[in-house]
């Protein structure tokens, strides 16, 4: 077999008979020694152009130390293919152990990536059930409270995942130590509360000042305001320019799911004006005293819950006649939870004059 190229020569001289099947042996033309140098000039420059490999045993050596040896591998290289090795304009130390490849997986171990580029979305970090990194900058995943912890140079920083679904205007809590809930934003005027059984925040109504509706009370004999909502302690009534037919006083009765109350009020009202004091009772509903039909009483009436289903009420007005003013109060217990008042009066005159309403909290 004629010897065409570097890696068909053999290690035993003997071996070597012919370069590109001219021979060299002693008993051939001495002018075939003068072929077989150029074509081994040839082999030598396949080689160096790459047009024929040299196998990977090519072992280099330390010029002060020739026991110092190195060789590259091409073992793994997928067969028909050259694969390049690009050396950076700069001198390169390859360290001891792994390389980092492109393509395999591999385990970074006190590893430092400047300015990295990472394409792969997926980054898996350091786990376990309780991990706790002190050390500034260390980066970890507690799956245990599933939470991201991270050391700071003295403790460890914890941050918990927000809840799902959240939105603006939600407000955030803790039901575990490490676990976050949200709480919707709430309507307008609402105003945060804990729950009853204290375990969470929750919005509500209760305890808002909360206006009913305005009646003018120009004409008729009765004004209701119902659906006064359980957690009401204290209501306001409020009276503009208020007149009656007669000499009647004004008077509200309150109520529970059982209907309006009208006995067993102790109710009291005193009238003060330039020519003396008169003093008006009820039992049939907080009275407030007017007296005349030529007085426009404007004032209020506020209804306090001192316990359980017991009321009491004060009064303060003025009537646009005489400067009269009129002061006072009174009690009642209900039989169940208040939830609707009346306005009235005294007798049997009817309203001409004026509006009320309602102010709740």
């Amino acid at each position: 077999m004629a010897l065409n190229k570097i890696t068909d020569l053999s290690e035993t001289a003997a071996s070597n008979i012919d370069i590109a099947g001219i021979g060299i042996l002693g008993s051939n033309s001495p002018s075939n020694f003068d072929n077989a140098l150029r074509a081994f000039g040839s082999m030598i420059a396949k080689v160096d152009r790459g047009t024929d490999p040299v196998r990977d045993t090519w072992t280099f050596a330390d010029p002060a130390d020739l026991t110092k040896r190195f060789r590259f591998d091409g073992g793994n290289v997928t067969a028909g293919q050259t694969r390049v090795v690009t050396i950076p304009d700069g001198d390169v130390t390859i360290p001891t152990g792994t390389l980092v490849t492109e393509a395999a997986t591999q385990t970074l171990t006190s590893k430092t990536l400047t300015s990295p580029t990472i394409t792969t979305p997926t980054l898996t970090l350091k786990q376990g059930a309780s991990e706790a990194p002190t050390a500034e900058g260390d980066v970890r995943w507690d799956s245990d409270d599933n939470r991201l912890v991270i050391g700071d140079g003295a403790a460890t920083q914890t941050f918990t995942p927000n809840p799902a679904s959240t939105a603006a205007g939600d407000i955030e809590y803790y039901t575990a130590a490490n676990v976050k809930a949200r709480l919707a934003k709430g309507t307008a005027g609402q105003r945060l509360r804990m729950n009853s059984g204290a375990t969470a925040p929750e919005w509500t109504s209760d305890g808002l000042l909360t206006s009913g509706t305005a009646q003018a009370t120009t004409s008729g004999t009765a004004f209701d305001f119902s659906s006064i909502p359980s957690w009401v302690k204290r209501i306001t009534i409020l009276f503009s320019a208020v007149s009656l037919s007669g000499s009647d006083s004004i008077l509200v009765q309150i109520g529970d799911s059982g209907g309006l109350e009208t006995t067993s009020y102790d109710s009291g009202s005193s009238i003060t004006n330039a020519g003396g004091t008169g003093s008006f009772a009820s039992t049939s509903g907080f009275i407030l005293a007017v007296d005349a039909n030529t007085r426009l009483a404007s004032g209020q009436m506020t209804l306090c819950n001192i316990s359980g289903n017991v009321w009491i009420a004060s009064h303060a007005s003025q009537t646009s006649s005489a400067g009269a003013t009129a002061h006072g109060g009174g009690s009642k217990t209900l039989s169940a939870v208040l939830d609707r008042l009346r306005i009235t009066r005294t007798g049997t005159d009817t309203f001409d004059a004026g509006s009320v309403n309602i102010h709740y909290d």
